[in-house]
């Protein structure tokens, strides 16, 4: 760090002896410049506009005027460093001197002989005390800039008090505070929940802030934000605590999409077929009933070679959204490769039939570009899935389909009628498989 020039002024020096060691002393220093004022009246007009980092000043008979110099001089610079030259030694004056901002004092009587030296020994002593100010000024400065830069929230407590905090602590407790300044750690931590491993959100209880943790705002007008809270102790100071807030929304964001993306279909928005296995293993093992279809979109490949394949994919994906938006909380939908849908119903056969219809139904009313008319074939099985696995499970829902699909499209076909009674179909064109073909 380059420092910069330190200034000095020489006030009311009428001693010639110590007016030439001074400048003697001075000129051996570089980075002092210096101005002389040669009354109080002087420096009274000067050192508000100049501001001296030093100060050295020769006792005068008034004494009072001097005083009120000096304190008029550390009003403006707190950290001047101020020398009295004396020819007195009065106890008292020179405590009083202290008592306002005197740091050096140099006897001209006394310390005639060694006056150089004197001289010399209190500019350095002055020159390190100002490059020590200036050295605090740039830490404090260069901590500053790196905090508020920081996009966290740091703030430290002392017995509960918030004794220091950055940029962001401010702008956060203006958003989202209606206290405009908050003194207290328990009155920032009232605008939390605790989150916890189950997901429940959990009111902080006073003084027990626990670290390593996620947090979620209280209030329900702003938006929504989970920060992860560290906290630590403070070396060397007892009772000290240091408070880090980062918000993870964005990363919980990215973490959301980036799971949606490895688990659904890019195209469609639907599941994947790697992710709905997963979901049904999951099912078999907690639900008492499941029925499975796969479906399959009739002549899709015509389609795409007529309209070519973006027509085919607005096709995809208006499919796509009847088939979930009718299946609804009912089942899983899952888009199993090219035209191909799964679906995993959490009913009976009987239901899931119905529901099927349904899709059928909403397909035939829906526009599509071009007019086209696509129609769905269905292969719809229940299983004893207690001692089935999930392959074969999929595999008879799968040849129900294609039995249905080399029976005339445009139906549905169940893999075993043990499961529903024929009189049940809405639809004579629907088709039974026997289990044993």
């Amino acid at each position: 760090m380059k420092y910069r020039k330190i200034k000095l002024a020489l006030i009311s020096v009428s001693d010639d002896n110590a007016s030439k060691e001074i400048k003697n002393a001075l000129n051996e220093q570089s980075e002092i410049e210096y101005k002389e004022m040669n009354t109080i009246y002087e420096a009274n007009h000067s050192v508000h506009i100049w501001k001296p980092d030093i100060v050295i000043i020769e006792e005068q008979n008034n004494i009072v005027a001097q005083k009120k110099l000096i304190e008029k001089i550390v009003e403006f610079n707190p950290s001047s460093y101020i020398i009295f030259l004396t020819k007195k030694e009065k106890a008292y004056e020179i405590i009083s001197l202290l008592n306002i901002g005197v740091r050096g004092f140099v006897d001209l009587l006394g310390e005639k002989h060694r006056l150089s030296e004197v001289i010399r020994n209190n500019i350095i002593k002055a020159k390190a005390a100002i490059y020590s100010v200036e050295n605090k000024k740039w830490e404090h400065a260069f901590l500053k800039t790196v905090m508020d830069n920081i996009d966290k929230i740091i703030f430290t407590t002392s017995k509960e008090n918030i004794t220091f905090f950055n940029e962001n602590f401010r702008k956060f407790t203006l958003e989202y505070s209606k206290e405009k300044h908050i003194k207290q750690s328990n009155m920032f931590f009232s605008l939390f929940y605790l989150i916890d491993e189950q997901n429940s959100q959990l009111t902080l209880s006073e003084g027990k802030v626990k670290t390593n943790q996620l947090y979620k705002i209280k209030t329900k007008e702003k938006p929504f934000k989970i920060f992860h809270l560290k906290k630590v102790v403070v070396e060397g100071m007892e009772g000290l605590f240091l408070y880090t807030l980062h918000d993870i929304t964005l990363d919980e964001e990215h973490t959301e999409k980036l799971r949606l993306l490895s688990s659904t279909d890019y195209l469609t928005g639907l599941l994947n077929r790697r992710e709905t296995l997963k979901i049904f293993a999951k099912l078999i093992s907690n639900e008492k009933t499941l029925s499975v279809t796969m479906m399959d979109i009739d002549h899709f490949k015509k389609i795409n070679d007529r309209y070519g394949h973006d027509v085919g994919d607005e096709v995809l994906k208006k499919v796509s959204a009847i088939i979930k938006e009718v299946v609804g909380d009912f089942g899983t939908v899952a888009r199993w490769g090219g035209e191909e849908f799964l679906v995993i119903f959490k009913c009976g056969i009987k239901t899931a039939y119905s529901l099927l219809k349904n899709i059928q139904k909403e397909i035939s009313k829906e526009e599509f570009s071009n007019g086209i008319k696509p129609t769905l074939s269905f292969g719809l099985y229940e299983p004893d899935y207690l001692t089935e696995l999930i392959g074969e499970i999929i595999e008879k829902a799968d040849s129900a389909l294609y039995h249905a699909k080399h029976n005339g499209r445009n139906k549905v076909a169940f893999y075993n009628d043990n499961k529903i009674n024929p009189n049940v179909l809405k639809d004579q064109n629907d088709i039974f498989l026997n289990s044993s073909e």
